[in-house]
């Protein structure tokens, strides 16, 4: 298997068939995390969107709640699917996920179930020695 470029591996993010390769995967985002941590991935028929591999630029990004918002674009779909679905929330009758709710609507919906996922609620205890 020949390595693949910084391109080719920011364009493997938006074919789901890749993911089937686990091996072109790894090598993958290897290359990116050492060459290109945060890349614009343009492969059609999606929208142009920007891929953060790094684990601490994760975790920044998820921290940042002003630069960087959850609404659209948090699922991989197509553009027609995108505007189809922006059309329904124009209309009124979309659901929404948490993890497309930003702000204060997020925080109202997390405080709904935060009591059964607490870790009184877990069945199995993990004891650190």
């Amino acid at each position: 298997m020949s390595a693949p470029t910084a391109g080719a591996a920011a364009r493997l993010l938006a074919d789901p068939v890749a993911f089937t390769d686990e091996e072109r995967v790894h090598a993958s985002l290897g290359l990116l995390r050492d060459n290109a941590a945060v890349v614009r991935v343009d492969v059609a028929p999606y929208r142009p969107f920007w891929a953060v591999v790094k684990h601490d630029d994760i975790v920044a990004v998820e921290r940042d709640h002003a630069l960087w918002i959850n609404g659209s674009g948090s699922v991989l779909t197509t553009a027609a699917i995108d505007d189809a679905v922006q059309a329904r929330r124009e209309a009124g009758i979309s659901l929404l996920t948490m993890n497309q709710m930003d702000g204060e609507r997020h925080r109202a919906l997390r405080a709904i179930g935060a009591g059964w996922f607490g870790l009184k609620r877990l069945p199995i205890r993990y004891v650190l020695a």
